[in-house]
This record gives C-alpha cells, structure tokens and sequence, in this order.
C-alpha cells in the first residue's frame, strides 16, 4: 500500500465533501505553468499553477483496500516522482487525482483530491472539465484508433474551440515538444496506430500536452521508449 498511516484507517465519508459550496475549475485564459510538470515555453515560476493535495484518500478495487488513507501535497511548478514497488498502489494513486480511478468496474475512493482549494470529486464538478485540467499520459500507448497522427493531437484542442492556423501551430508546437515532429511531419495524415511503440507514446504525450492542462500526470511514460525518446521526454518534462 502507498504510504499507509500506523494508525487505524478512517476513511472520509464522501457526503462530507458535498456540503461545501459549489466550487469551479473554470479559467479565463490558459495559465503558462502546470502543477506537476512545467511548460518548456518558460523557465520562470509562475504563481498561479496549481497546487495539488491529496486528503485522507482511500481507493477500493471492489473489497481490495488498495490505497489507505493517503495525504499528500504537490507543489506547483515541481515535478514529483512517486516510487515504490510493483502493485503497491501507484497507479491507482495517480488516476485518483484526475478521476480515472472511478471507470474501473466496482471501483471507489473516500477522501479529497484538491486542485488549489476546488475539491475535484465535488458532485458539482464536471469530470470532463476535472480531465482536461489535469491531463494524464499512461503506460501503455492509447492513440485514437481512428484518427490520424494529425487528429489525434488535435482532438482536445477541438473540443475546446480551436481552429484553424492556430489549430495547426499547437499540433505542431506539441509534436515538437514530445520530441515526434521530425519524424512525422510529411505522413501527418496517416493513422496514429501506425507508428512504432514508442512513437505512438509520444503521440499521447504531444496530445495530452496540447490542450496546456494545469496539471500533467504521467504514468511510467517512458517504459516503452528507446534511450534518446526518453531523453526527449526527460527534457520536455
């Protein structure tokens, strides 16, 4: 288990967190920080990325008590490793925070998970909103099946309104940032599903990236790539 308390687990009773008034994780511009992972535009702080904490979490795969009772807090502008060994609870832990955790068939958490002061499992919180404020990269390579190397980085960026030039110059900025636009930029029309294993990997990162969530979650990203796409990563981290 992650970092489990010696004392006995209590876990929070979810109806606590929804007697708070209705929060909002709306944002009138993208901000040029993000709370685990910072933007490679800029290498200055910037003081109003996202503070993110984790409050007496608990986290149930059915009757599995998976994670127990887990407090934590990450600093904005920081990246933070969690590290432990296989099966202690990382994962888990991570596709709490932006509500992953819940897609799993009798899965369940008791707790808080708090971007600034806005608790992302409120029941006024939009999770569409919690997923495109905290992006999340995952072990394995999930490119759109469908899409083209093109579409799939530009996926979120439609369902926010991006278009035209503009949709095309953030395609472009997020492949060069995953470290992916030289080796793609004459196929952009091919299918995603057609690039290597670790090319596709940094498809999902160029597409997660894309959209500038305040946050970036990233499990294991580099376990499929070779020596150099990690590096690129590594950097872009």
């Amino acid at each position: 288990m992650i970092d489990p308390r010696t004392s006995e687990v209590t876990g929070t009773d979810p109806t606590d967190r929804r007697t708070e008034p209705a929060p909002s994780l709306d944002r009138p511009q993208p901000t040029p920080g993000a709370g685990m992972v910072r933007r490679p535009r800029s290498r200055a702080r910037d003081a109003t990325a996202k503070r993110v904490s984790v409050e007496n979490l608990d986290a149930f795969y059915g009757t599995n008590h998976a994670v127990k009772d887990l407090s934590l807090e990450f600093q904005p502008n920081e990246v933070t490793a969690i590290i432990g060994p296989s099966g202690c609870g990382k994962s888990t832990m991570v596709r709490c925070i932006n509500r992953m955790h819940e897609e799993v068939p009798g899965a369940r958490t008791t707790g808080k998970v708090r971007l600034d002061h806005v608790d992302v499992y409120h029941q006024s919180i939009d999770v569409v909103s919690v997923r495109r404020t905290i992006g999340m990269v995952f072990q394995k390579p999930n490119p759109f099946p469908t899409m083209s190397i093109f579409d799939n980085v530009a996926a979120g960026l439609r369902l926010t309104g991006v278009r035209g030039i503009s949709l095309r110059d953030r395609v472009e900025q997020a492949l060069r940032a995953a470290g992916l636009w030289d080796e793609v930029e004459d196929r952009l029309d091919e299918p995603g599903v057609s690039l290597s294993g670790g090319q596709q990997q940094r498809l999902c990162i160029a597409r997660t990236i894309a959209t500038e969530p305040e946050v970036i979650l990233m499990d294991e990203p580099a376990s499929a790539l070779d020596p150099i796409a990690t590096l690129r990563i590594e950097e872009l981290v």
